[in-house]
Parts: structure tokens; C-alpha cells; sequence
């Protein structure tokens, strides 16, 4: 519906992006101790530009909410910065600059992913400098 109300503006040049305003589980991914990082985003690209991606990509790693902004400013031709997923909708094998480091916190922990690897850190487990110098994103 949203698709068709869209198509119906007749423009050639204008991208649609739907977004959550936060992180949420999204439905069907099973269980991972981490998906109340996870984000979804639905993307229409202009006409003109739509065979450059795939239809209905489904991203794996699922990504974290602070991907969005990265990949919406790719997909609008304008900065490339490390954390953009764009690739991914494209089909296409992550580029070098992409940076596989996604830091995700909540009331009660820090969770770093770093090129597939996951390290936790909760305040009564072990020093905060200690992870910081092990596990931090650069």
C-alpha cells in the first residue's frame, strides 16, 4: 500500500525510507541475546535507481539501529562512512572501508561486535579499562 501511494507521486528522484525511532526485535529472527539491538529498514529507491538493488534484502547480521544513519546517507549519495550496511541492499560483498564494529548498550550492559566476535561487559565482571583496550571499536 505504502509502495503503491508512493509510485503514484510520479517522481523519478525521491527515495522512501521507513524507520523505527529505536531498536526492536524484529519478528521471525529466532532468539539472539542481542536482538533488542537489532533494526529493521524498508527501503524504495527512486525509479531511476532501482536496479541497482536487490529486492527484499534481508541483512545477516541483522544491523544495529546506529547503522541507519551511515547507510541512509549512502543511499542519498552522500558521505561514505564505515558503519553503512548499502552494500548489503545492493548484493554486493562488504567494502573495505566498511568497519564490522557495532557497540550496543542498555541499562545494564556494553556489547561490542567486532568483525563476528562478541564480547559483553557488565560493571561487575571485569574493570572497564581492561575491555575497553581489549574490545573497543577504533
Amino acid at each position: 500500500m505504502v509502495e503503491c501511494r508512493f509510485r503514484q507521486l510520479g517522481r523519478e528522484d525521491v527515495h522512501l525510507f521507513i524507520v523505527p525511532d529505536h531498536s526492536i526485535w524484529v519478528p521471525g529472527l529466532g532468539y539472539d541475546p542481542d536482538a533488542g539491538f537489532a533494526t529493521w529498514l524498508a527501503y524504495i529507491p527512486p525509479a531511476r535507481r532501482g536496479a541497482e538493488f536487490k529486492p527484499r534484502t534481508v541483512v545477516s547480521p541483522t544491523p544495529s539501529h546506529a547503522q541507519l544513519y551511515p547507510t541512509i546517507l549512502e543511499l542519498l549519495e552522500g558521505a561514505l562512512l564505515p558503519g553503512s550496511f548499502a552494500f548489503a541492499l545492493r548484493g554486493e560483498p562488504p567494502p573495505s572501508r566498511y568497519e564490522d564494529c557495532h557497540l550496543l548498550t542498555d541499562s545494564q550492559r556494553l556489547v561490542v561486535q567486532r568483525n563476528g566476535r562478541r564480547a559483553e561487559y557488565r560493571p561487575t565482571q571485569s574493570a572497564f579499562w581492561e575491555f575497553r583496550e581489549r574490545f573497543a571499536c577504533s
